[in-house]
């Protein structure tokens, strides 16, 4: 999954507005996106 879908999943379900901070410990706990070089 690309950065921009995992960003749209997280939005459509959390069903308001997030922080970037919300958002990004979302996608790390559920791993829905990796960084190619994996940092």
């Amino acid at each position: 999954m690309i950065l921009h879908e995992a960003i749209i999943k997280v939005l459509q379900q959390a069903g308001r507005s997030m922080t970037t901070r919300e958002i990004a410990d979302v996608l790390n706990k559920n791993k829905w996106y990796e960084k190619k070089d994996k940092s």
